[in-house]
């Protein structure tokens, strides 16, 4: 077959010539999409040196700040976390239920991670957030949503009451207490369940996805409704089984793509 394919181009020379222009044209277009790609990386590495410096001058350089919360670095945002957790909490002191307990953990940690984690343009979190509302999945009392409605976002959040520590009692008692606008809904995670809305900026869903019965079902649902999504859950505390010789920990190690 070969044989008569070179024969074929032997019989028309013009054929032979139009080919070798063909292979420098193709090998020409490889070279400056090579270019290209290396243009590209580079301006995206220049592109996060101007987001990392902004960072700074965002800490160093308050007015910043006053002009946009989408010019909030995550490490202001951060700051302002533990600014909002000692309000927060003197607000549940001065509340004080006697029919149940506030959630014992302290979910604005999260942005102790998201500091370390979050690069370039992802480090100004609320630059991502468009028109669209966030949601909060599995919020405990809801002190996220609550402290991203105090830096200008529209907030949701959705937990499943039967599963909640204090049967959502605590972020309706917040709700009232801080007057929020803050929209709580009582979904069945574990059933075939829709969000509240079709579209969000940002999806939060911390510590929920070990949880599920069908996280795959979960994920999907997110994937289609979110332009953004943060994470976090726990795969395996150990690669192998008890008795496996070189057993690893891996709960130290963090997996993230953001």
């Amino acid at each position: 077959m070969k044989i008569k394919k070179y024969l074929k181009f032997w019989k028309y020379p013009r054929l032979v010539d139009e080919r070798e222009t063909l292979i420098e044209e193709r090998d020409s277009l490889k070279d400056h999409l090579k270019s290209l790609n290396q243009e590209k990386q580079e301006m995206i590495r220049e592109k996060n040196a101007l987001y990392e410096r902004l960072g700074q001058l965002s800490l160093t350089i308050p007015e910043l700040q006053e002009i946009s919360p989408k010019l909030l670095d995550i490490s202001v945002i951060k700051n302002k976390s533990r600014q909002f957790r000692v309000q927060l909490d003197a607000e549940k002191e001065k509340l004080a239920p006697d029919n149940f307990g506030w959630y014992p953990y302290n979910t604005l940690t999260c942005f102790e991670i998201l500091e370390l984690l979050l690069t370039g343009k992802n480090r100004f979190l609320l630059e991502l957030i468009s028109e669209k509302p966030i949601v909060d999945i599995g919020c405990a009392d809801g002190d996220l949503a609550f402290f991203l409605e105090s830096l200008g976002c529209k907030v949701q959040v959705v937990d499943y009451a039967p599963t909640n520590f204090n049967l959502m009692q605590g972020v309706k008692l917040l709700k009232t207490a801080l007057s929020s606008s803050v929209e709580i809904h009582d979904v069945n995670l574990d059933s075939q369940f829709l969000l509240p809305e079709k579209s969000y900026s940002l999806v939060i869903f911390l510590g929920i996805l070990y949880h599920l019965k069908n996280p795959y079902y979960a994920l999907e649902t997110l994937a289609k409704s979110a332009n953004y999504c943060l994470i976090s859950t726990r795969v395996t505390k150990f690669n192998a089984v008890s008795n496996a010789a070189n057993r690893v920990d891996l709960s130290p190690i963090q997996l993230r793509e953001f």
